[in-house]
């Protein structure tokens, strides 16, 4: 019997914190929650720090690491790097604006 009772104490531990897992990254994403608003903070303050606006391009990933993605505009001389806080919900990002070669703005909070 008393088996029984961890076995599905166990199991509903589980379900919880799976759920728990699944639910929390999207509504801190979406509603740019502790952990995304720390992670912006974050990116924004090593950004500061080195004074990365300004800064050659080649300088973003060795300030804030490698991106969760980028894109570039049409020639190619306009990129963006994205910082999500959660990689498989990309809001809340982190963005660093560069056009040629050169840094020039960062924004928090990027949907």
């Amino acid at each position: 019997m008393q088996l029984k009772v961890k076995t599905r104490t166990l199991l509903i531990l589980t379900v919880i914190s799976a759920v728990f897992m699944g639910v929390f990254p999207v509504f801190d994403a979406v509603c740019h929650g502790p952990y995304a608003t720390w992670f912006n903070r974050d990116c924004q303050r090593r950004a500061n720090e080195v004074g990365l606006i300004g800064r050659p391009e080649k300088d973003v990933v060795s300030v804030l690491g490698t991106p969760t993605f980028h894109y570039a505009g049409d020639d190619d001389s306009d990129r963006t790097y994205n910082y999500a806080p959660w990689p498989l919900f990309p809001t809340a990002k982190f963005q660093v604006h560069c056009h040629g070669g050169i840094v020039t703005g960062v924004e928090q909070f990027d949907d």
